[in-house]
């Protein structure tokens, strides 16, 4: 038998032990609870970093919109005060 149809016939075989074992061990529930827990953790990641993303957004929106109604105070008030300094 050559190398290669032994490498052969061991991964079929390890391929078929595989495929017929039907019922889960306690090392892959293990694995699975793992699984998805950690699924679990980065929907929950995800989740928090679009609700962060959508506060700073709604932040910087009503910081633009400060400056510039500061921003139309000013120039009103220099308008104001350039007129009163004319008359």
């Amino acid at each position: 038998m050559t190398m290669k149809n032994l490498i052969t016939l061991i991964l079929t075989a390890a391929c078929l032990s595989l495929v017929a074992c039907k019922e889960k061990g306690p090392v892959e529930k293990a694995g699975d609870a793992v699984s998805d827990a950690a699924e679990k953790t980065g929907d929950a990641v995800e989740g928090a970093y679009d609700a962060t993303k959508d506060a700073v957004k709604e932040g910087a929106d009503a910081v633009q919109e400060g400056a510039k109604k500061t921003g139309d105070a000013v120039e009103k008030a220099a308008k104001d005060a350039k007129d009163a300094v004319t008359k």
